[in-house]
């Protein structure tokens, strides 16, 4: 929002400077983010009249006047098709500095044998506006010849730029921003005052207003204006507009813009002659319905768009924008001037199917003041009446057939001190709140009533807030001390998430925090077809990520390319992934764990060596302990990881992810050369098996009988399934088995491997004997004979 300092002026008395005020207004929470000039500087300019004009010989489209600052008279030539006798206007003397001109000076021009001794101006030559169509016209009541033109229209103006919060809809105008100064002040603001002049004819003998989305549109104002002529906007328009940083287009929309960034309700002007019925009908859109808008681009309707039509043909998006069919035009003669109030979260989800911005939509979606519509119709039919001398028919037609009522809110003074840490009186309090408009009856329960430009205020923690941040958040004192017990909750799901990042930190990573939009480009897989961002900032930032690998991979190229070798990183975060039906997708938080470059050495004499698989299935099977999780690690080709190099990680063979080392190929495509290890799980079931209850075992009260097994396999047989197979045929006589040898080479043959086990034997009741052990070991080498064709290594 931005507003002109000396437009504030025109509503509430300012005893301070713009930075001043803004510091002030900052204070209360209405944060001002810049201050800037409204125009550009300009010198030796005055004001002067035109007191002769004639045609220039053998130059019909020049004209040399005679111009006049009171005192002295000089000869201008000028192109100027407006240029007539007793037009007061800019004169830049030789030496003037213009912006239009910044790094030269006017000075005497010949034309045909005529001096020129400088020239008269447009609005575009002193940077006052685009207009360049002819001379500037001065109000030649109100300026006094040959003074500067810089003074008299008293440009030294700044425009303050606000940065509001959402809730703030109320300072989405001038009029709300000057009663925060009255606040401040201590006044209340001076709305204009609304006379209008009316012809005979009433409006609803021309008119008629019909809403049939009475949720969508719970107000619908409009008025009429016959024979107005749309042309530039006066000076004094242009000047506002341009303080708060609006372009003049021409009286008609300037006016409803003005009165729009004057009050906060948006309106609208059509161009009343291309209705093709004296009926406003709003309506719901219709399916499969298309419309054109004022920027000249069709639009698939969704559905619920509210309509503004002319009882057949649409001719607004409510709301939102106009149409093309009723724009108004220099040609448009009637019109209808549209003051509404929009439901703000159909507006809001309108607007952003749509892809579509707006002024209107902006304010109608934060929450305008649905009983203020008519005046603000009022005020705009007033300029309408003054600045294109149309004629407005009597009365306003307004279907507002459930009128909103202010809110009304309980204050207790003492919760609202203890609950601040202050101690105001209840006068105090009501003086505060009174101050910006809201309605109070002292009590021991004051009632508040909220104005209907404030939706933002609807409980007392609300009431709270206003009263604290117009008393002063400075002159609150600092209590260190707590005041009572604020109980928190938190959630299992969140206490393990806690428990499952302080276990994978402990083990050295660290966690990295990646956007979940990506470039479509740069994919590590094809896990299916991205899902793309309808209105992106960037290309590079267009496509929600469908994996966490390219996230990966592009942090760890840029810590490779910043020399660090030795790259232990994490992430939880969600990936996005297409439905079966149209425009649906599915969200999923996985967690990816990754090693690259050099693992530290265990101590000052242990060398650094490249990481590899094991490291990863060490954190990975640490993690699963510490969580309680009954986790299995089998052999699995698939992408991304390299062919013999992949594995997938089961629960009770339900799949929960897969690791191995990343393809060669796809590390290339980031910039990476170093091998890269990593594992993707799915975070929520992960969480969802990951135990909380720590178990008891006590230590064993029997000795254990020892015995090893070496057995010759063929190479492709997993040495988990030996291990599986073994604790499944001894039983829970197995306390422990752990591989001790792995060895291939003569004499084992070729395509075998040796592999050793040390296996520990005991019964949890009684001491094993020694018969007991022998059956159980000969029947594990049984199994493995028969399910493995494994031997005994001689």
């Amino acid at each position: 929002m931005k507003v002109g300092y000396r437009w504030l002026l025109d509503y509430v008395t300012v005893p301070w400077g713009p930075e001043e005020l803004a510091d002030r207004l900052t204070a209360i929470g209405t944060a001002v983010d810049g201050i800037a000039p409204v125009f550009e500087r300009f010198e030796g300019v005055i004001v002067a009249r035109i007191i002769g004009c004639e045609t220039m010989p053998n130059r019909p489209d020049l004209r040399i006047l005679t111009v006049s600052d009171g005192a002295s008279q000089r000869t201008v030539v000028t192109g100027a098709p407006n240029a007539q006798i007793g037009l007061v206007v800019p004169l830049a003397l030789p030496g003037a500095r213009l912006p239009s001109s910044p790094d030269s000076t006017v000075g005497v021009r010949a034309f045909g044998g005529i001096q020129s001794e400088g020239f008269c101006c447009s609005e575009r030559d002193l940077g006052l506006s685009e207009d360049h169509s002819g001379l500037m016209e001065l109000d030649s009541e109100k300026l006094t010849l040959g003074r500067d033109l810089w003074e008299s229209l008293e440009l030294d103006d700044v425009t303050l730029s606000f940065e509001l919060t959402p809730n703030r809809a109320d300072c989405l105008s001038v009029f709300g921003i000057a009663r925060e100064v009255g606040a401040l002040v201590g006044s209340r603001i001076r709305r204009p005052d609304v006379h209008l002049v009316e012809s005979a004819d009433p409006t609803d003998k021309h008119l008629k207003v019909q809403i049939d989305d009475a949720e969508g549109c719970p107000r619908y104002a409009g008025r009429i204006l016959r024979r107005g002529r749309v042309r530039p906007s006066a000076f004094w328009l242009k000047r506002r507009l341009r303080s708060a940083g609006q372009r003049p287009i021409n009286n008609a929309v300037d006016i409803t813009n003005f009165v729009m960034l004057e009050t906060g309700q948006p309106l609208h002007a059509f161009d009343w002659g291309k209705f093709q019925s004296g009926q406003v009908l709003v309506r719901p859109s219709a399916p499969e319905e298309s419309f054109v808008t004022l920027d000249d681009k069709e639009r698939r309707l969704p559905a619920g768009t509210i309509m503004i039509t002319d009882g057949g043909k649409p001719v607004a998006i409510g709301g939102i924008m106009g149409g093309q069919e009723s724009e108004v035009s220099p040609e448009t003669q009637d019109f209808l001037i549209e003051s509404a109030y929009f439901q703000p979260s159909r507006i809001r989800q309108s607007r952003k199917r749509l892809e579509m911005a707006s002024e209107s939509a902006m304010r109608f979606e934060r929450g305008v003041d649905p009983n203020g519509a008519l005046y603000a119709l009022d005020r705009a039919a007033g300029l309408f009446v003054q600045l294109t001398g149309g004629e407005l028919l009597a009365g306003a037609v307004d279907n507002y057939p459930a009128p909103v009522a202010p809110l009304r809110i309980e204050l207790d003074a003492e919760r609202v001190n203890r609950f601040l840490g202050t101690s105001l009186s209840t006068p105090t309090m009501v003086d505060l709140l009174s101050s910006v408009e809201f309605g109070v009856v002292p009590g021991k329960l004051a009632i508040v009533t909220v104005p209907t430009f404030r939706p933002d205020v609807s409980r007392e923690p609300d009431l709270a807030e206003e009263i604290a941040r117009l008393h002063g958040y400075e002159k609150i004192p600092i209590n260190r001390r707590a005041a009572g017990v604020m109980p928190t909750h938190r959630l299992a799901t969140a206490l393990r998430e806690l428990r499952m990042r302080e276990l994978i930190e402990g083990m050295g990573f660290t966690q990295i925090v990646c956007n979940s939009l990506v470039d479509p480009s740069q994919r590590a897989t094809e896990s299916g077809e991205p899902i793309m961002v309808r209105n992106p900032l960037s290309t590079d930032l267009s496509a929600l990520r469908g994996d966490l690998y390219g996230s990966l991979l592009t942090v760890v190229s840029h810590n490779l390319n910043r020399r660090v070798d030795s790259i232990a990183v994490y992430e939880s975060g969600a990936v996005y992934r297409k439905g079966d039906q149209p425009s649906s997708f599915h969200e999923q938080r996985q967690l990816i764990l990754a090693l690259c470059g050099q693992a530290p050495g265990s101590g000052w004499d242990q060398p650094a060596r490249p990481y590899d698989y094991f490291d990863l299935r060490g954190a990975v099977t640490a993690l699963a302990a510490a969580l309680a999780i009954p986790l299995e690690i089998t052999p699995h080709d698939g992408a991304p990881f390299c062919p013999s190099e992949g594995f997938k990680v089961t629960i009770r063979e339900t799949p929960l992810g897969q690791l191995g080392r990343i393809d060669p190929d796809i590390c290339r495509r980031f910039g990476v050369k170093e091998k890269v290890w990593a594992v993707v799980l799915d975070f929520e079931l992960l969480c969802a098996h990951s135990g909380s209850a720590k178990l008891y075992v006590p230590l064993p009260r029997f000795p254990a009988l020892y015995r090893d097994l070496a057995v010759v396999i063929a190479d492709q047989v997993p040495i988990g399934d030996l291990q599986r197979a073994i604790r499944a045929t001894g039983g829970a006589l197995v306390d422990t088995c752990t591989i001790f040898d792995l060895y291939s080479g003569a004499p084992i043959p070729s395509g075998s491997k040796s592999v050793a086990f040390a296996l520990a034997y005991r019964h949890e009741d009684r001491t094993l004997t020694d018969d007991e052990a022998d059956r159980a070991h000969a029947a594990i080498v049984s199994a493995l004979s028969s399910q493995f064709g494994a031997r005994l290594r001689e």
